[in-house]
């Protein structure tokens, strides 16, 4: 038999977001500000990170600054792994620290606390997801 685990929580940091806007591109093509934050859909067991599936937004702690016009090109590129190889960098180290400056500048402890709890719970195979024993409630009959 298959075990479930339980999808972890969004991470939300609208703070974060609107910081990473005020950074330069990240694609290392030294366009200034004001960028997108664009978060990273694909998974990497490596670096802790679940693949996003269709109907899901990824948590903002992985997130990247990108210009627009690059944002466009990497969604149109289709393969956003690919797109980032191309440009010699590795997507989700860097997420990871622009979300470590990030928490080190705000001095925000619990944010930190919060994206390390998530990435350990998406690494350990040990997770089991708790369903309840009658997920649904009974029916009255009429």
């Amino acid at each position: 038999m298959t075990e479930l685990r339980q999808k972890q929580p969004r991470i939300v940091c609208p703070g974060y977001l609107a910081w990473l806007r005020k950074q330069p591109c990240a694609c290392g093509c030294g366009s200034p500000a004001p960028s997108d934050a664009a978060h990273l859909r694909a998974g990497s067991v490596l670096h802790g990170k679940r693949p996003t599936g269709m109907s899901e937004k990824p948590s903002d702690c992985w997130a990247l600054p990108l210009k627009h016009a690059h944002h466009m090109a990497q969604h149109d590129f289709g393969d956003e792994l690919v797109w980032w190889s191309r440009h010699g960098i590795d997507p989700f180290k860097l997420a990871m620290k622009y979300f470590e400056e990030y928490a080190a500048q705000a001095d925000m402890r619990a944010e930190r606390k919060e994206f390390r709890k998530a990435v350990r719970l998406e690494r350990s195979p040990k997770h089991k997801a708790k369903i309840p024993s009658r997920p649904f409630p009974k029916r009255k009959r009429s």
